[in-house]
């Protein structure tokens, strides 16, 4: 039996099941919106009762790594912890 590819490869069919994917990769995923800035908050909170003389700036920059956060989500950080420092 000869295979033809042509037949068994439909870029379109490829580009529709790459859709199909991506969409329930977002669908499936186990953590809420939001977590993972709750979870930096929570971070630093933590992380200035241990060492109080730490710079904030260099706090929010370590969370924005260690949390992997969207540049919305690091600017909100930012702005959330220097308003409530004291």
């Amino acid at each position: 039996m000869r295979w033809n590819m042509g037949k068994l490869f439909n870029p379109r069919s490829y580009s529709v099941f790459k859709f199909i994917n991506t969409e329930r990769k977002d669908i499936m995923s186990i953590q809420p919106e939001g977590e993972d800035l709750r979870k930096a908050v929570k971070w630093i909170s933590e992380e200035r009762k241990s060492n109080p003389g730490k710079n904030l700036n260099q706090l929010v920059e370590e969370a924005c790594l260690k949390f992997d956060l969207k540049p919305a989500d690091a600017d909100f950080l930012s702005r959330f912890i220097i308003e409530n420092q004291a």
